[in-house]
């Protein structure tokens, strides 16, 4: 990949870094940074290659963060989290202020949560202090 001003300065922000905790990560100074993304300069070969490891590094970071908040959702996941609050699905969907029905739609797989119901879901499980991250790990051992 061909690194220009707009490509470095982008993969900056998205790390969340300023141009000197930048250059820190890069082994830089804060100068070379900034000429890179004024275009008064551009990154040596070897700068482009580190550059593209950072970025194929966030996308896989990325990438498995995604994965990890879909599973935090999926049926077996679900069933887990009410399972472990010792609740019947009728109980569970009173809880969340459901249909019984919509609890085995998520649990058969057939649906998953809307993001408000994942809110609600994420909401419940921080007030009885259920962990959903563990539940996920649970569930792929």
């Amino acid at each position: 990949m061909e690194w220009d001003k707009e490509k470095i300065k982008a993969l900056r922000k998205k790390l969340n870094l300023n141009q000197t905790q930048f250059a820190e990560l890069l082994g830089a100074s804060r100068v070379l940074i900034w000429y890179w993304e004024t275009g008064k300069g551009n990154p040596a070969p070897i700068s482009q290659k580190f550059l593209s490891l950072i970025a194929e590094k966030i996308s896989v970071e990325e990438i498995k963060l995604k994965i990890k908040k879909e599973q935090r959702y999926n049926k077996d996941t679900i069933k887990a989290f009410r399972e472990k609050l010792g609740l019947n699905k009728t109980q569970f969907a009173s809880l969340l202020s459901l249909d019984t029905s919509t609890v085995s739609y998520w649990e058969s797989g057939e649906k998953n949560p809307s993001k408000k119901s994942q809110k609600t879901l994420t909401s419940l499980a921080e007030k009885k202090g259920v962990d959903l991250e563990y539940l996920v790990e649970e569930g792929m051992n």
